[in-house]
């Protein structure tokens, strides 16, 4: 484990059709994983491996199961920049 030396910018998208995130500005990052995630409260938390940060975003609606994509400008541990891209329905 590696405490952050940088700081990371991280982008969050919710996806309001299936197109999965077509026509963003997607062409410089690494997807790193697309698939589902079970939000069981509504919220997703991003924070850092050491648990030093975190960021809550609570405005995701109901509950439930969602497609999760999340993208890297560096897929080989060093990146600088995340997007996150959520479903708007559940799944």
């Amino acid at each position: 484990m590696q405490a952050q030396t940088v700081l990371v910018k991280v982008r969050i998208f919710q996806d309001h059709d299936d197109s999965d995130g077509q026509g963003r500005d997607l062409e410089s990052l690494t997807t790193v994983f697309a698939g589902h995630l079970l939000l069981s409260d509504g919220r997703l938390v991003v924070g850092d491996v050491v648990g030093e940060s975190r960021f809550t975003i609570s405005l995701l609606g109901m509950p439930g199961r969602r497609r999760v994509r999340v993208s890297v400008d560096d897929a080989q541990g060093r990146a600088r920049a995340v997007d996150i891209v959520i479903s708007a329905e559940t799944v």
